[in-house]
């Protein structure tokens, strides 16, 4: 299989990536930091996001923004998101962090079973920042009736 590596941002692994993609004779390309404008353009450009995640962030939004541009994912399952988005293999897969071997077994997993278009798109729907907005509406009228009855 194929396969060339395209990397949105930069860092203090960025040195030790590139070595161990060359080691691996798979091409890289690092594009370095990328405004948020920029991001819908990197995701039309993959084939999927990988998010190797070792859990620093609590939810992992760019795996929303990236079934967003229609991008299947591969997350650690360190990455909060992983159980919502990815749990029930419908538009990517999870691996063990740092299992490479399953990392590399659910890149090809993805890869080769494409997810359908519009699992993608209902599942970027279901936390669609619409749903967001209507999950807090709900949330103020349950305290809110809840305080009435507390208070009446």
């Amino acid at each position: 299989m194929d396969v060339q590596l395209l990397v949105a941002g930069a860092g203090e692994l960025e040195a030790p990536l590139i070595a161990r993609a060359s080691d691996a004779a798979v091409p890289i390309h690092m594009l370095g930091f990328c405004n948020q404008s920029e991001m819908p353009a990197v995701y039309a450009a993959a084939d999927l996001l990988v998010l190797p995640s070792n859990g620093g962030e609590t939810w992992g939004l760019v795996a929303n923004e990236a079934l967003a541009c229609g991008r299947p994912l591969v997350l650690s399952d360190a990455v909060g998101a992983a159980p919502d988005l990815v749990g029930d293999n419908s538009v990517g897969s999870s691996f063990p962090l740092g299992d490479v071997e399953a990392l590399a077994r659910a890149i090809k997993t993805v890869l080769l079973g494409r997810p359908a278009p519009r699992a993608i798109d209902a599942k970027s729907k279901i936390y669609s920042l619409e749903k967001a907005v209507e999950g807090v509406i709900q949330a103020i009228a349950v305290t809110t009736r809840q305080r009435r009855i507390v208070f009446a």
